[in-house]
């Protein structure tokens, strides 16, 4: 499994094969956005697949930067996926009716 992105300011090793997996830890807002962006941008053209597990906190920035990037991927031939939440994550992505559109798999995804 490859694993790379914002947790604690580790990243793990390159991805392949079509993929870019992002494993998420903490908080997520204006403070941190441009981190967030520039590592899931690193994946447009493949399917990035983003762990959302262990964040404890995900502002409207936060959420507004992963539906950018799922529409920046798309556009690029690849998909943007949440590929697991966490209860906070979960709870926000049902209040902004945003469930459908990011835990399942965009049309590159099959």
């Amino acid at each position: 499994m490859c694993a790379a992105g914002p947790t604690n300011g580790e990243a793990g090793p390159p991805c392949g094969q079509g993929r870019h997996h992002v494993t998420l830890s903490g908080e997520f807002d204006e403070t941190n956005s441009d981190e967030l962006r520039a590592e899931l941008q690193a994946g447009l053209g493949r399917r990035i697949e983003v762990d959302c597990s262990e964040v404890t906190y995900l502002g409207s920035v936060g959420l507004a930067v992963l539906m950018d990037v799922r529409q920046q991927a798309e556009a690029a031939g690849g998909s943007l996926v949440l590929t697991a939440v966490s209860s906070i994550v979960a709870t926000l992505l049902e209040a902004t009716e945003l469930t459908a559109y990011l835990l399942q798999p965009g049309p590159e995804a099959g």
